[in-house]
């Protein structure tokens, strides 16, 4: 939609689409790339841990950046099928949805010849990851999950102490539902 090559109007007026990367801001944080293939079916990886609230302009800004459901909401896996969009905002069960997350989005591009592996239903309006996807998505979403947790911590000036609290919660349980009571009230 923003290559201008569709343009969607709504009693006249042209909608402006929305890229849930934000790449018109330099902070945004692009992590490797990755790729797999197997069966011949390809799918690409792109990690983005996204700028913090003081890397934008203004509020309005920083609220529009967070989509219209909100930063929680937006965060995790984006699966494109054919550049389509499929499915937003979802860890695939292998995160909850935490605030320390918010700055984690991760593009998943597939293409039509992986239908059946995804179980792309008839409407293209659900996907599920194959099994030789499995070990590379969580990965992903560990390493992204863990950056955006450091840059907010960073960004927030919290203090070490706390700030080692939470890393070393997050990395012991893995998420915050792992993690015991004591611990939640640092993250």
């Amino acid at each position: 939609m923003e290559s201008d090559e569709i343009q969607i109007r709504f009693n006249g007026t042209r909608l402006k689409p929305w890229n849930p990367f934000i790449p018109n801001n330099n902070a945004r944080q692009e992590l490797e790339q990755e790729e797999v293939y197997e069966n011949g079916h390809k799918v690409i990886i792109k990690p983005y841990v996204l700028p913090h609230k003081t890397e934008f302009a203004n509020d309005d800004e920083f609220k529009e950046a967070g989509g219209y459901k909100g930063w929680l909401q937006h965060q995790g896996f984006y699966v494109y099928r054919n550049l389509r969009l499929i499915i937003y905002g979802t860890w695939f069960g292998l995160l909850k949805k935490e605030m320390s997350y918010n700055l984690a989005r991760i593009q998943l591009d597939i293409y039509s010849d992986s239908d059946f592996d995804w179980q792309i239903d008839i409407k293209k309006s659900k996907a599920v990851p194959p099994a030789y996807t499995d070990d590379i998505i969580r990965i992903s979403a560990e390493k992204t999950s863990q950056k955006s947790v450091r840059y907010i911590i960073q960004e927030e000036h919290i203090p070490e102490a706390k700030a080692m609290q939470i890393l070393l919660s997050l990395a012991m349980y893995g998420s915050r539902e792992k993690i015991p009571e004591v611990c939640i009230r640092f993250i």
